[in-house]
């Protein structure tokens, strides 16, 4: 097929073996755990979303993914991709270079946990009858969400001291540096115990703290 027949309103074109291919090798794997979003399973995975029997968008994702959203509705796929890679999963995203949107600079652009792999224009998408289309005149990109799993300020009182822990949820509840313990309302001269933590803990997890 020599003409340009990509139409932005169908959501099942097939993508080219070269560019998942690509992902592969960027993560040294011979395998995705998951495709995302698919109406076929022409990607080599161990489990698929696919159209009309299980929506990757409530789906908890798994290790290593790939992704090939339907490109009028990539903010939010982007985004579900974007809060997997928080829990530590990584997903390979093949997307429209559209770098002036809203999404691009709020999940890719400043986004440090992101690798980004431009992509020169003439590549070629299937239909749902596996014909290969025209070449795709747009520019795009691989995106790969590195799961690198964020470090909470949580996470990080949790390694500590037990005094030095209820000191640091100390300063951080009041905005100052009294120095007084939540838990036993005494000044940090050494008496916190993981009595003290404990309670902290509790605290945190009742979601009064973030």
């Amino acid at each position: 097929m020599g003409k340009y027949s990509f139409d932005w309103n169908e959501n099942d074109y097939k993508t080219p073996p070269i560019l998942y291919e690509k992902a592969l090798k960027h993560w040294g794997i011979d395998i995705f755990d998951l495709d995302t979003c698919c109406t076929d399973e022409n990607i080599p995975a161990r489990e698929y979303c696919k159209k009309g029997q299980k929506d990757g968008l409530l789906t908890d994702w798994a290790n290593f993914n790939w992704c090939n959203p339907p490109f009028n509705e990539c903010r939010k796929w982007i985004a579900k991709a974007y809060h997997e890679s928080i829990k530590g999963h990584k997903t390979a995203m093949l997307i429209p270079a559209r770098t002036e949107t809203a999404y691009w600079h709020d999940y890719i652009l400043n986004n440090d946990d992101v690798k980004i792999e431009w992509l020169r224009k003439g590549y070629k998408f299937f239909n749902c009858d596996n014909e290969e289309m025209g070449v795709f005149k747009n520019a795009l990109a691989i995106v790969y969400f590195e799961g690198i799993k964020q470090t909470t300020k949580y996470d990080l009182l949790k390694t500590l001291s037990a005094r030095d822990f209820a000191y640091m949820v100390a300063v951080d509840n009041v905005g100052d540096c009294r120095g007084v313990c939540p838990i036993c309302q005494r000044h940090f001269d050494g008496n916190c115990d993981d009595k003290c933590v404990a309670g902290i803990i509790e605290f945190l997890e009742s979601g009064a703290e973030e």
